[in-house]
């Protein structure tokens, strides 16, 4: 007979076992090599894409779209039993989908909205269909190292260099990135990389230095909290200090609050007065103070404080604009339309919750956040964990998730940094799903 392995058995072994012989298990492996081929799209650079009947397909677009005959054929075997989270997350994109119809027309608005959808809702179905358990999930972080070590690195040559060296190469043979709206052209990227700090702010393979440096701020709570030995907990923790060579004031807005979140996780076990809700509480407290002690209010007290003020105050005037063209059009949004704004700001939305409320309503909007909030909730409960080890990933999971969650207010999620968002949510949403599951079958 087949042995088989509790959490608390498989987990223990963790400190073990050497990241080859972990990763040589065949059948988990190929269970979330889905998984994998689309967390090395997120790693492919920006520049690769194809246009087809006119629309235009990055790489995790195109794995994305290829995955789908095997997610459909998941789902006709019922290996998604719908969620909450699920069907917020399908509600979003279906509002998409509505709502440029409402402004495009039928065969257009489709075109576009469907485009616009499967951004969100197939990386998020691609995780949620593959992992099973914590050990899925860190397969999957020891797989991506390599790759994440590449782009990393090459991050850094470039920043010291003051060098790009992907992008050139890649718009030589692909052309220069299209700026993508819901599949249709508009354009070409036209950022150039500035210096910050003595340094080029890099590229790497990412289409933007922000979502570069995200990327890379992301990994630390997951690597530092994955229970992992040797050289896959080495590398991964190295990993994301990578991003401070983006000069980036989301990275760097990410990374401290992952350390403060990671240093507050590892007192309270030690102080036992202390617990995330009171840490909450506080918080809360403390930004109503400064909102109502300083002079100019919460927001401005941050942006004197970024790495780039200017952008900063930018994106405050981009809420104060965003949310007037929001109680215009709250329902069903409006499309492409740029927002009425002065002249000299800048024509972007660097506010991804913002960005979805003016393209497509409230509804999407609100549905997209609800979602990623109770995923995070979902893994959280520490009843749920018969294994500390598993339950110290998931608060590693969770942390890293509601860091994205906190960026989105100051940056758009777009290309692979939107992929690489949403796949975290399903696996979120999936260990969330199996989590009580195997509680409920236990008692």
């Amino acid at each position: 007979m087949a042995t088989t392995h509790t959490p608390q058995d498989f987990s223990g072994r963790l400190r073990r076992v050497d990241a080859p012989a972990f990763i040589r298990q065949a059948n988990p492996l190929v269970r979330i090599l889905p998984l994998i081929l689309l967390g090395y799209s997120v790693l492919l650079p920006a520049q690769i894409q194809v246009s087809l009947a006119g629309q235009m397909f990055d790489a995790p677009r195109i794995v994305c779209i290829a995955l789908l005959p095997w997610m459909l054929a998941r789902i006709a075997r019922g290996a998604l039993q719908p969620t909450a989270v699920d069907i917020l997350v399908l509600f979003s994109g279906a509002w998409m989908i509505l709502s440029f119809l409402n402004w495009y027309g039928a065969e257009d608005g489709l075109l576009r909205g469907t485009a616009l959808a499967i951004d969100v809702v197939l990386p998020y179905l691609i995780a949620r269909l593959c992992v099973q358990d914590m050990n899925d999930f860190r397969r999957m972080l020891i797989v991506m190292l390599p790759g994440i070590m590449a782009a990393g690195i090459i991050m850094a040559m470039e920043a010291l260099s003051h060098q790009l060296i992907i992008r050139p190469v890649m718009e030589s043979i692909f052309g220069r990135k299209v700026i993508n709206r819901g599949g249709e052209s508009f354009g070409f990227v036209t950022f150039e990389s500035n210096t910050r700090l003595g340094m080029l702010r890099a590229f790497g393979p990412f289409a933007h230095p922000i979502l570069g440096g995200l990327f890379m701020a992301s990994l630390l709570p997951m690597y530092f909290n994955s229970s992992l030995r040797g050289w896959p907990y080495v590398l991964g923790v190295m990993s994301a200090f990578f991003a401070i060579f983006t000069v980036s004031s989301a990275a760097m807005l990410g990374l401290v609050i992952a350390i403060i979140l990671l240093s507050y996780d590892a007192l309270q076990k030690r102080v036992i007065p202390l617990n995330w809700p009171m840490l909450l509480i506080t918080l809360t407290l403390l930004c109503i103070a400064i909102e109502l002690v300083s002079k100019d209010g919460l927001m401005h007290v941050i942006a004197r404080r970024t790495l780039s003020p200017e952008t900063a105050f930018n994106r405050i005037r981009i809420w104060d604009y965003g949310t007037i063209a929001v109680e215009k059009y709250p329902w069903l949004g409006r499309g492409f339309t740029d927002i009425e704004r002065p002249r000299a700001m800048p024509p972007s939305i660097d506010n991804h919750w913002l960005l979805l409320a003016i393209r497509h309503g409230m509804p999407a909007a609100f549905a997209a956040l609800g979602a990623s909030i109770l995923a995070i909730a979902a893994i959280t409960r520490r009843s749920l964990y018969p294994s500390p080890l598993d339950f110290k990933l998931a608060v590693g999971l969770a942390i890293t998730t509601s860091v994205l969650v906190i960026n989105g207010f100051t940056v758009a999620f777009y290309s692979s940094g939107q992929c690489w968002y949403w796949l975290l949510i399903g696996v979120v949403a999936a260990l969330g799903y199996h989590l009580r599951s195997a509680s409920r079958s236990a008692r």
